[in-house]
């Protein structure tokens, strides 16, 4: 069942709520949604491992937890659809390039009992002079490297 007029019923079914009208669309245009999704996979090649068949999985639930959606006809969906599936692979990547960055990373409290020894201050003053010094000679260099200001 997928002559165009089929659909745009399933559509307008699906936009008043019901769900079996949901179902029976995505189950009609699984076969399109798949290839839309290979297509989207290969234009991405960082796309990471999500598959195809992930993707439309993913994409049919955002469509299912939108608040309300306009669509008109069949290309309306799929071009939608299409929409979905890239954003769903931008927000992965972007996931996975935070990570990378230290978006996991354990965020440490200042603690005084860093510096409980005279020793331990040295240490420190040596540290900052050092910093100091880096930033004088080489001010790009020193920007790699955190400092508490």
């Amino acid at each position: 069942m997928e002559p165009r007029e089929d659909i745009t019923r399933l559509i307008r079914e699906w936009q008043v709520g019901d769900q079996a009208a949901e179902q029976a669309l995505f189950d009609a245009l699984y076969r399109t949604l798949h290839g839309i999704a290979i297509r989207c996979l290969q234009s991405e090649p960082n796309a990471g491992s999500m598959g195809p068949t992930a993707l439309v999985h993913e994409a049919y639930l955002r469509f299912a937890n939108a608040e309300q959606i306009s669509v008109s006809d069949r290309n309306h969906f799929l071009a939608l659809a299409a929409r979905v599936m890239r954003r769903i692979i931008v927000d992965r990547a972007r996931a996975r390039k935070s990570q990378k960055r230290g978006g996991n990373d354990v965020k440490a409290d200042w603690n005084d009992d860093l510096v409980s020894t005279a020793e331990d201050a040295d240490q420190v003053l040596a540290i900052d002079f050092a910093l100091e010094k880096l930033d004088q000679q080489s001010p790009r260099q020193a920007k790699l490297v955190p400092r508490l200001r």
